[in-house]
């Protein structure tokens, strides 16, 4: 990055080196954001402050939706040249590169904290913070999205604004859910993006989207929201679930039965038992006594008196 003095209105006669070398990370545009934070920081030395810069790269069609803070940095007209005034920013820079389709702005801001976003949630573009003074500089970029783009690809679930690409196309969160073939690759809502001016809205049209999909479960927090498509013509997920489930309980009450069948004792040896023990010690009731007492006193009795007739 280097930053003319002129565009500063320092004098090019000053003895002071006005900034001075640094390496900076540029992210490629895959990796580039639809929503950065950044930040600037004064620090105070004796050879004066910091001169803060914001540089943003972005599709030259589309720099009417960027906003920092909140404010959008043009007037929403069809002439992007017509600048809004924001506190502390000021646009020094603004021009389309030639030969590609970006635009490059550079912001001078004070020093603060600055929410950069754009309007469409598909739309991506490249920030990188530096600051120059007297023989000091710093510089670095504003984010990454740090995007997998390795060619070992596998589709996966949707899930809104998960930064990952989803469809295999090396393109992420790039389609509104919005019932619309965004992208142009024939496919609709294959990759969702979402912020509070495009939301998840839950309407009868996009339970109709292209392809013979249909929509099987939405869950919408805040702005997030898990999208799950199957084909049609197959058996949903959340049937194969409950079949799955179902058939495990009905194997866990089988061998739960058949645990307490097994741990069971036999009832009807058990209820045997007690006879053969009531038969085995019996123990003598107390007219059975009386009528042994009585046969033995018979007994004795006989023979004092066969004794008293001798």
């Amino acid at each position: 990055m280097k930053e003319d003095a002129a565009s500063r209105n320092v004098s090019a006669s000053r003895t002071v080196r006005y900034g001075d070398p640094f390496m900076c990370l540029v992210p490629a545009v895959i990796q580039f954001d639809s929503v950065y934070t950044v930040s600037s920081i004064q620090v105070k030395s004796p050879f004066g402050e910091f001169d803060h810069f914001i540089s943003i790269l972005v599709h030259k069609n589309k720099t009417s939706g960027i906003q920092v803070n909140g404010q959008h940095l043009f007037a929403q007209t069809h002439n992007d040249s017509e600048t809004q005034q924001t506190e502390g920013i000021q646009i020094i820079k603004h021009y389309n590169i030639p030969g590609i389709k970006y635009s490059h702005i550079v912001l001078s801001v004070t020093s603060g904290v600055y929410l950069l976003k754009h309007d469409n949630p598909t739309v991506t573009f490249g920030v990188v913070v530096y600051g120059l003074k007297s023989g000091e500089s710093y510089g670095y970029p504003g984010g990454f999205r740090l995007t997998l783009t390795d060619s070992d690809c596998k589709t996966q679930q949707l899930q809104v604004n998960d930064n990952q690409n989803n469809d295999c196309d090396w393109l992420v969160d790039e389609e509104l859910y919005d019932g619309e073939d965004n992208d142009g690759d024939g496919k609709i809502d294959e990759d969702v993006a979402a912020n509070s001016e495009f939301p998840v809205l839950l309407s009868p049209k996009l339970l109709l989207p292209a392809e013979a999909t249909k929509i099987s479960f939405v869950q919408v927090t805040n702005i997030q929201a898990v999208i799950t498509k199957e084909k049609s013509g197959g058996f949903p997920k959340t049937i194969v679930l409950v079949v799955v489930i179902a058939v495990v309980v009905v194997l866990l009450l089988l061998i739960l039965l058949a645990y307490r069948k097994k741990k069971t004792p036999n009832t009807e040896g058990v209820a045997m038992q007690p006879a053969l023990l009531q038969r085995r010690h019996t123990v003598p009731q107390p007219a059975t006594l009386e009528r042994r007492h009585t046969a033995t006193r018979i007994s004795i009795r006989g023979i004092w008196l066969g004794w008293d007739k001798k």
